[in-house]
C-alpha cells in the first residue's frame, strides 16, 4: 500500500520560529521510518499551517512570498517534501486571494488553499 502523504499540522509563527520546523521534520522522518519498517511506501511528508489570516494578520499579508520562501527553505533543512501555507477563505480580509499566484510562482514546494463557496 502507498501512503500519499502524511502530514503534520504545524503553526511555525510568524517570523517563523526554526525549532517548530525542525520538531515537525523530526516527527515526520520518524512516522515515515515506520510506516516504512512496517512495509508501506510514504511518497512524501507535508507540514499545513493553518488558516492565512490566522499566520499572517491584517498587516502583513504583503510579506506572504517572503514567508513561504523562508518556510520552503526550512521545510527542504528538516527534510520536509511539501508545505501548506494554509487557507484562503472567503470571510478572510482583502488580499488573501490576490496573493496565491505570487506564493506558488515564487516557490517549488509551497501550496496554498482557497475556499470559495461559504
Amino acid at each position: 500500500m502507498k501512503i500519499r502523504s502524511v502530514t503534520f499540522f504545524c503553526e511555525p509563527g510568524n517570523p517563523i520560529e526554526d525549532s517548530r520546523i525542525a520538531s515537525a521534520g523530526k516527527l515526520l522522518k520518524q512516522a515515515r521510518e515506520g510506516l516504512e519498517a512496517a512495509g508501506y511506501e510514504v511518497q512524501t511528508t507535508r507540514l499545513a499551517l493553518p488558516p492565512l489570516e490566522r499566520t499572517f494578520g491584517n498587516s502583513s499579508i504583503v510579506s506572504a512570498v517572503k514567508y513561504a520562501q523562508d518556510l520552503e527553505a526550512a521545510c527542504f533543512v528538516h527534510g520536509i517534501d511539501y508545505a501548506s501555507l494554509g487557507v484562503a477563505r472567503s470571510t478572510d480580509p482583502p488580499g488573501y486571494f490576490e496573493i496565491i499566484p505570487d506564493v506558488i510562482g515564487g516557490t517549488e514546494n509551497i501550496f496554498v488553499a482557497a475556499m470559495i463557496a461559504k
